[in-house]
Order: structure tokens, then sequence, then C-alpha cells
């Protein structure tokens, strides 16, 4: 059997969720009224600034944040009523990653992965057997007498998600698990969470602040502003069609947006958006041409959302309002969403 061990992904519910602090006479709100499922074996991103509740929400899953009220409920069961021992029990379906490892500094990697086997009462031969196997899957076969004070940090993440997994968990909490790296360490951690996903059919959810995060492996989205949900959707409608002002301005931080930056010197501009198989298919020569349309593009990307490809260009048309009105139906009929651009002035 591979790392994976025991039931595979749940669902998780958080429903009316609040989190009060009080210090002194003065109280803090650090979640108001928050509610939130995650489906099984999906991965959900957790965006929003820093303050906005996104760690504090993650750890009301697993209650090492007890919510001030709320229920919390993981594949069926209450969390938020069990006595502690029970609670424990449940705790060791779900493991947690960090954004700084919470490694033990005086233990060798085999002994970090195997703490919470031994935590767990796990025999030594089945320890030593399931650390061997999980280090295989982390790719760090080999490693198993080094000290975290030899290891990169992207090697340091990879200990601490196997484990995360060495107990065979249904669900893994990842609290900005990447942010301490560089940009070709954290693809290399993603395609670890995406297996971790696909391979072993966990359920995932993630804190970040990274875009670049959500587009890489999240399914669902859920924006957070001062404790509460603001927006909630798939990656594609939070990325590609933000609607708080928030997400916009996420969105606009991210460099995804994109609107051309000053007025065309005639006709029309246009934002559209293309996604799936579209986005190889010259759609737009054939709407234009039906129309009777001419067209320049501004700017454009082609990219992927997880494993689904999207495009996104900026176009100039010249034509009457009617061969224009003509365009923007047949591109709506075929899927590609049509927006006005929001320019900046006019060309100097």
């Amino acid at each position: 059997m591979g790392p994976a061990e025991g039931r595979r992904g749940v669902t998780i519910r958080l429903e009316h969720i609040s989190k009060r602090y009080r210090l002194g006479q003065r109280e803090t709100v650090a979640l108001d009224d928050v509610s939130i499922t995650v489906e099984r074996g999906e991965i959900l991103g957790l965006i929003g600034h820093s303050g906005a509740g996104k760690s504090t929400l993650l750890r009301c899953i697993n209650l090492l944040e007890r919510p001030s009220s709320g229920t919390v409920t993981v594949d069926g069961v209450r969390l938020d009523t069990l006595p502690e021992r029970e609670l424990q029990r449940q705790r060791r379906r779900m493991g947690m990653i960090f954004q700084h490892f919470h490694l033990l500094s005086s233990a060798t990697v085999a002994e970090n992965v195997a703490f919470p086997l031994r935590l767990a009462g796990v025999s030594r031969t089945d320890r030593e057997r399931r650390v061997r196997e999980v280090l295989h899957w982390v790719g760090l076969a080999g490693f198993e007498d080094k000290y975290p004070s030899q290891l990169s940090g992207g090697q340091k993440q990879r200990v601490a998600i196997a484990r995360a997994l060495a107990p065979g968990p249904d669900v893994l909490l990842c609290d900005e698990a990447t942010s301490a790296l560089d940009p070709q360490t954290t693809q290399t951690i993603l395609d670890l969470l995406l297996a971790a996903q696909r391979e072993l059919g966990v359920t995932l959810v993630v804190v970040t602040h990274d875009m670049s995060v959500v587009q890489r492996i999240c399914d669902r989205v859920v924006v957070m502003h001062r404790g509460r949900v603001v927006e909630t959707g798939t990656a594609a409608d939070v990325l590609l069609d933000p609607r708080h002002e928030l997400t916009r301005e996420l969105v606009r931080e991210a460099g995804w947006q994109m609107t051309g930056r000053h007025a065309p010197l005639m006709g029309r501009r246009t934002v559209l958006t293309f996604v799936g198989d579209n986005v190889y298919e010259p759609v737009l020569m054939r709407v234009a041409q039906a129309a009777g349309v001419t067209f320049s593009i501004v700017e454009g990307r082609i990219d992927r959302l997880k494993v689904q490809p999207f495009g996104r260009i900026v176009v100039d048309w010249q034509g009457t309002d009617e061969q224009w009105k003509r365009a923007a139906a047949l591109l709506e009929a075929l899927g590609v969403s049509v927006s006005e651009a929001v320019t900046t002035g006019s060309r100097g």
C-alpha cells in the first residue's frame, strides 16, 4: 500500500463560526458568522489580506482554535461536541502543514516523520515501514538519518508533508505552506499537494495570499476580509470574474486583470475570456468574419487554472454598433465572456 491508509477524503462543514478574543476590556472579533463547506476530495483555497481570519478559520477545522460559537462537522461527526479523547482520535485524520515547517531540530528526518505514529501507538516495525513509504513518496528516500539543519527549505517542507501524511489522513490543512519558499521550490511543493489530492484522495484546505497558488491547485476559493467571507466560487469564477472589490483588488495585485492602459484610437475595447477548448480554436477570427467586423489584439495571456486552460485578451474592434452586437452575441453563444475594458485615458 502507498502513503494513503484508511478512509479517503471527507466533507467539512463550518456553520456560523465566530471567534472572539478578549484582552482586558477589549474584545477582538477574528471570525464573524462564517459558514463554508469543503467538498470531499477537493482543494479549497482561503485567500485574503493578512489579518482576514484565514489561519484562524483553518485552525477551527481541527479545533486547535475553539470557536466562540458555531459548529464544526467533519465526515458527519460534530467535532465541537466531542470529549477530548475522541477529539484527539478525530484529529489524527487531519494532517497539518505550516509555513515554517515546525520540525524537531534535534530529531532526524525519520524521527520527525515517525513522531505522530509514535504518539498514536504504532509499533516500531510498522513505523519504520511507514516512514520509508512516505519519504519515498515525497522524494526523500535516503534522507532518513539527516537532521533539519542539513536540509534546504524545500526539503524541510517535504519532510513536513511526509510527517502529515504518515498517519494516512483524510484531510490536509495547509497554512501558507509555500510562503517561505522560492518560486521553483514552491512548484515542487504544490505538485506534491496536487498528488495528495489525485493519488491519495485527500481533501485539502489551503491558506494563501498568493494567487499563483490558487491558480495552480485550487478547485474552489473562499475570499475573506475582516473575519467574514466576502466571495466564494470556483477558482475560474473568482480569478476571471471577481465580484467583490477586495477580490478585484487581489486580482489586480496579482497582475490578472487586463484592461489595456489607454483608450483605443477608434472603435470599442473589450476584454474576452476563453475557458476550455475555445482557448485553442480560432474563435475570434471566425466571429469577426461572420459579424463583418475587424479587430486588433492589444494584449493577452494563455495559462491554466489547475488543469483547465484559459485565455484572456484585450481586443479593439472596428465596425458599426449592430456589427459589434452581433459579434458579442456570437462570442457569448460560444462560451466566451465579453466585458467592456476599463481604460485609463487617451493615448499620448
